[in-house]
C-alpha cells in the first residue's frame, strides 16, 4: 500500500481575492470571523470557502471591496 493520500482540503490555495482579505486581516488585526460578523455573513466558514474559492462572493462583493480599498466595515 502507498502511503496516505492527501485530503483534498490540504491541497487548496487561497485565491487573489483570498490573499488580499487575509493580508487586510492582519493590518487591521482581525480574525476571519470579525469580518464576516462584519460583513454580515452567519459563518466563518463561507467567507473562508469565499476566500479559497469554493464559492463565489455574491451579493458580499461590494462590502468585500469596501473592505479591501480600508473603508471601515460596521
Amino acid at each position: 500500500m502507498e502511503g496516505k493520500k492527501k485530503r483534498a482540503w490540504s491541497r487548496r490555495k487561497l485565491t487573489p481575492q483570498g490573499k488580499a482579505i487575509r493580508s487586510e486581516l492582519v493590518k487591521r488585526d482581525m480574525r476571519v470571523g470579525d469580518l464576516a460578523k462584519a460583513l454580515g455573513i452567519k459563518s466563518e466558514n463561507y467567507l473562508s470557502q469565499i476566500m479559497y474559492g469554493s464559492v463565489g462572493s455574491g451579493k458580499y462583493t461590494d462590502k468585500i471591496n469596501d473592505f479591501l480599498a480600508g473603508k471601515k466595515i460596521s
